[in-house]
C-alpha cells in the first residue's frame, strides 16, 4: 500500500513558498481595483488619432483609382483625396483673369497672305504679280472684319506699293520703247533725215534720228536699195557705191549746192561691209572734221557748225 510522503518541515512551521491559490486577506482578489500603481484595465479607451491630411478618414469612402487623361497622358496625377472628374465632364467656367489652366487657347490668325501680297507688290519683273498682290491685300482687309489682325499693315502697304510699282514700270517700258524707236540702222534711214551716232572713224553702232534744226552728225541725201549685182560691186569697190549715189542725186541743185560748201563731204553707209541684195545704201553728208552740223539741205544758206564757224567758210 502506498504512503503519503512526509512533509520535511517541522510541524507547526510556516511554509516558505507563496500559496498562489489562496487569496490574501481571506477574500477573493479584486481585479477591478488598481493595486500597487498598475494599469487600470477598466478605464475607458482613448479615441483614435485623426488621419493625416490628404488621406481619407477611417471608414470614409475610398476615391476611385486615378485614370490618366487620354488627351494629356503626361499630366501629373491629382493630389491624394482629389476626386477625378470623369472623362467628358464640362470644363469649369472661365475666370475673369483668362482661361482656366490647361484650357484651349485661340491661336493668332496667319499673316501669310498679307506677306505674300507685300512680296508680290515688288516683283514687277512679272507684271501680273503686282495685280495679284492688290487682290490678296483686299482679301486680307476683308478678313479683318472679324476683329482679328490678319496682317492689316502689310496689306495696306501692298495696296500702296503695287500701284506705284506698276505705274513706274509702265513709264520705264514706254521710255525704253521711245528711245529704242529712235535707234535706226541704215536700212531704216529715209531721205532728208538727220541723225546722230557717227564715231570719229566714221563707224557707227546705232543711229538716232534727230531734228535737223538741232546739231547733228549727218543728213541723208539719198538711199539706194541694192540689187545682188550692185551689192557685189559695192563689196568689191566703194566707187561703185559713189556712182549709185550720184545717179540717185542727179542734178538736184539744192544737194549739189550744199555739198559744195567747204568742210562738208559725202559718206556712204551700209549696215555691213559686204551688203546683201535688198540692203540699203545711204548717201549722207557729214563734216570732215567730225563736228556737228547745225543746218541742213533744206535750211537757208549760210548755216554754221556747233562751234560757231560757218559751214560755208
Amino acid at each position: 500500500m502506498s504512503q503519503t510522503p512526509e512533509d520535511p518541515r517541522e510541524p507547526g512551521q510556516p511554509s516558505s513558498e507563496p500559496d498562489y491559490g489562496t487569496p490574501t486577506g481571506g477574500g477573493a482578489p479584486d481585479y477591478g481595483t488598481s493595486t500597487g500603481g498598475g494599469p487600470d484595465y477598466t478605464s475607458p479607451t482613448p479615441p483614435p488619432a485623426p488621419a493625416p491630411p490628404g488621406q481619407p478618414a477611417y471608414g470614409a469612402p475610398t476615391p476611385p483609382p486615378y485614370t490618366p487623361d487620354p488627351q494629356n497622358p503626361y499630366a501629373p496625377p491629382p493630389p491624394a483625396g482629389y476626386a477625378q472628374q470623369p472623362y467628358g465632364a464640362p470644363m469649369p467656367p472661365a475666370t475673369p483673369y483668362g482661361p482656366a489652366y490647361g484650357g484651349p487657347t485661340e491661336l493668332p490668325p496667319s499673316k501669310g497672305m498679307a506677306i505674300t501680297a507685300m512680296v508680290f507688290s515688288f516683283l514687277v519683273c512679272i507684271p501680273i504679280l503686282p495685280i495679284v498682290a492688290i487682290v490678296l491685300a483686299i482679301i486680307v482687309l476683308r478678313r479683318g472684319k472679324d476683329g482679328r489682325n490678319h496682317g492689316k499693315g502689310l496689306a495696306i502697304g501692298a495696296l500702296i506699293v503695287a500701284p506705284i510699282m506698276l505705274v513706274a514700270t509702265t513709264l520705264v517700258i514706254v521710255g525704253i520703247a521711245v528711245v529704242a524707236s529712235s535707234y535706226k540702222n541704215v536700212n531704216d534711214l529715209e531721205t532728208r533725215q538727220c541723225f546722230d551716232g557717227l564715231d570719229a572713224d566714221r563707224s557707227f553702232r546705232n543711229l538716232t534720228i534727230v531734228d535737223c534744226s538741232d546739231p547733228h552728225d549727218g543728213q541723208v541725201l539719198a538711199t539706194v536699195t541694192l540689187s545682188a549685182s550692185e551689192a557685189r560691186a559695192y563689196a568689191d569697190s566703194e566707187d561703185a557705191g559713189g556712182a549709185l549715189c550720184a545717179r540717185e542725186i542727179g542734178q538736184d541743185e539744192a544737194i549739189v549746192s550744199y555739198l559744195s560748201r567747204p568742210g562738208l563731204e559725202p559718206l556712204l553707209l551700209t549696215d555691213r561691209k559686204s551688203p546683201d541684195a535688198g540692203d540699203t545704201l545711204a548717201c549722207v553728208v557729214h563734216r570732215s572734221d567730225g563736228k556737228k552740223i547745225t543746218d541742213s539741205v533744206d535750211s537757208p544758206a549760210g548755216g554754221s557748225s556747233s562751234d560757231g564757224s560757218g559751214t560755208g567758210t
